[in-house]
């Protein structure tokens, strides 16, 4: 996948940038839980990780490496965002809903990471060369997985017996997410850490 953008993107993306200070590595995460449901409550679907899980993994990466974050969504996913950084003290922006795909192409290209669960922004982290680690559940991986050529992919799967399941009909009958709960803060954070590394 290729994907470019104009000039007054990427002042855009400096300009938001210039508001975080200089806090490095600059991580993104893509929580993605989303749109609201008809009755309002949050698709929370089956490719998503806990909220808990991801605020822990940015308290621990921050501790370990005095990362700053940026978070991206939907719109509908800025209130999401904002439970996951309720209360952190360190360098952190809530974006979700304010950039355009190109703009989000922009804004990727500049971090040194993206965490994510399997969506369109890991895609565009790896058309766009920033290393990426992708938590991976339902879908198939072979099939569908980021590819990059100048960048490093982590995808944490956990391969579990009922999985892939997502064009299957067991996708609809799960209720537990297991094959994304079973993925732990404590792996994501120790390939964060190697991947800053290399």
């Amino acid at each position: 996948m290729k994907l470019s953008w104009n000039d007054a993107a990427a002042e855009k993306v400096k300009t938001i940038l210039n508001k975080l200070p200089y806090s490095y590595p600059r991580i993104a995460i893509h929580a993605g839980f989303g749109p609201s449901g008809k009755r309002g409550r949050k698709a929370i679907g089956v490719r998503s990780w806990p909220i808990d899980r991801f605020k822990e993994t940015i308290v621990r990466l921050n501790k370990k490496t005095g990362a700053s974050f940026i978070l991206t969504g939907t719109a509908e996913e800025f209130t999401t965002n904002e439970s996951i950084t309720k209360g952190l003290k360190f360098p952190l922006l809530n974006l979700a809903g304010q950039t355009t795909i190109p703009e989000l192409g922009a804004l990727l290209k500049e971090m040194d990471m993206l965490i994510s669960i399997d969506s369109s922004p890991a895609h565009i982290a790896a058309a766009v060369g920033t290393p990426l680690i992708v938590l991976w559940g339902p879908s198939i991986e072979a099939k569908m997985k980021p590819m990059s050529l100048n960048s490093s992919v982590v995808i944490i799967n956990k391969n579990l017996p009922c999985s892939p399941c997502y064009e299957t009909p067991r996708k609809d009958s799960c209720r537990n997410n297991i094959c994304m709960k079973e993925i732990h803060v404590e792996e994501v954070v120790e390939a964060a850490i190697k991947l800053l590394k290399t």
